[in-house]
């Protein structure tokens, strides 16, 4: 497919907005470049990315339905295995003149000891009083913020057998890596 480099898909945060309150009232876009994607039960690296030309290397754009806990079912259960998407600054408005139509959070996906992966988010959500359990995820990866590939160092210090079970593990997150960044 011939596509200008220029042209991305890199919408403002208010067309996000847009894009979520249609797919919210059941309204089909067709052609939309923001697929479904089970964003919380996967490690990012293990979920299918749809690559395009229209996107960045490691960027991707997801519908997410936000899976919950608690008597009230009103928290966001981000914990996916040993690791976990943890917010990150501070929730930005989205605002449509002087109205506020939705907010824009960014999360970072950690292991249990607080290590970067190099995955990060921004997720998009409606303006409302009431839980909002679908969303907008921007999802990217930064090989340059991913702390655990420093891991590969420490397989040198390990025994044997123990580093070839742990390089098996790297050498499988690392070709899932290659496949997102089109290497």
């Amino acid at each position: 497919m011939d596509i200008y480099p220029c042209v991305r898909f890199a919408p403002t945060d208010e067309e996000v907005i847009t894009f979520l309150q249609l797919r919210v009232q059941g309204i089909q876009v067709y052609n939309c470049l923001i697929m479904d994607q089970p964003l919380y039960q996967f490690h990012p690296v293990h979920l299918p990315h749809f690559n395009t030309y229209f996107m960045r290397p490691g960027e991707f754009w997801y519908f997410v339905t936000r899976p919950t806990r608690g008597p009230l079912n009103r928290i966001v259960n981000r914990n996916v295995g040993n690791h976990k998407w943890v917010k990150s600054g501070r929730k930005t408005l989205i605002r449509e003149g002087n109205i506020v139509i939705g907010h824009k959070q960014k999360l970072a996906f950690r292991d249990n000891n607080g290590v970067s992966t190099g995955w990060q988010q921004f997720e998009f959500t409606l303006e409302s009083e009431q839980f909002q359990p679908q969303v907008v995820s921007h999802l990217i990866y930064r090989l340059e913020d991913d702390d655990t590939i420093a891991a590969v160092d420490n397989l040198i210090d390990l025994p044997l057998e123990e580093a070839a079970d742990d390089n098996l593990h790297f050498q499988q997150i690392l070709n899932g890596y290659q496949q997102v960044l089109g290497m």
